[in-house]
């Protein structure tokens, strides 16, 4: 039997290549999501065995900036950069945006979860709204690069999969789809689609 104090956890300070660790958000941080957040004891704890964290996490806008202030991480310990997955969109002008007029055929752009589950149920949902859209509807599927879709697994459901990027189809649709996991919504929303 070995006692449980025996494994040390090791700190940032103790990682010999690293002067500092920093933390890094690369997307949203969402209030509901408690792997951003810790109660507010443990960052105060002084104990040989505290909870490991960095020394600075890396924010992006104010809103994540907000979302970790009123959680009372400790202010010292926050830094602002800049959101460079966007960086691109100031580069670039979306192509001419699908027209409305008559809309003969709705466009839906689907932006994938990286949960499988996730995709099954909003596929489930659009699959019924469908049967109800008194237009033909054409569904654009874009697969989350960690959770590749195969439209085989989902019968009675037509789909496109595309691997092309936002800014691109979102010249293609009118609107974009997502579950509330994934912050490409942002991406889809900054390019001027409607989201749902």
């Amino acid at each position: 039997h070995q006692d449980v104090h025996s494994f040390p956890t090791r700190r940032s300070s103790d990682l010999p290549s690293h002067d500092k660790l920093v933390c890094v958000p690369h997307s949203t941080v969402r209030f509901c999501d408690l792997r951003y957040f810790s109660d507010p004891r443990t960052y105060r704890e002084e104990s040989k065995n505290k909870m490991p964290r960095p020394n600075l996490i890396a924010v992006n806008g104010s809103a994540m900036k907000k979302a970790y202030f009123q959680s009372n991480y400790p202010t010292g310990e926050i830094t602002n950069v800049e959101a460079l997955r966007y960086l691109f969109l100031s580069r670039k002008k979306p192509a001419p945006r699908l027209k409305d007029k008559k809309k003969e055929t709705l466009h839906i752009l689907i932006l994938g979860d990286y949960l499988k589950s996730n995709n099954r149920e909003m596929l489930n949902v659009l699959k019924s709204a469908v049967s109800l859209i008194e237009v033909p509807v054409c569904l654009t599927f874009k697969p989350h690069p960690a959770c590749p879709v195969n439209k085989k697994d989902y019968p009675g459901i037509s789909l496109q999969i595309s691997h092309d990027s936002i800014l691109n189809l979102s010249a293609k649709n009118h609107l974009a789809y997502a579950s509330s996991d994934t912050s490409a919504v942002i991406d889809a929303f900054i390019v001027g689609l409607k989201s749902k």
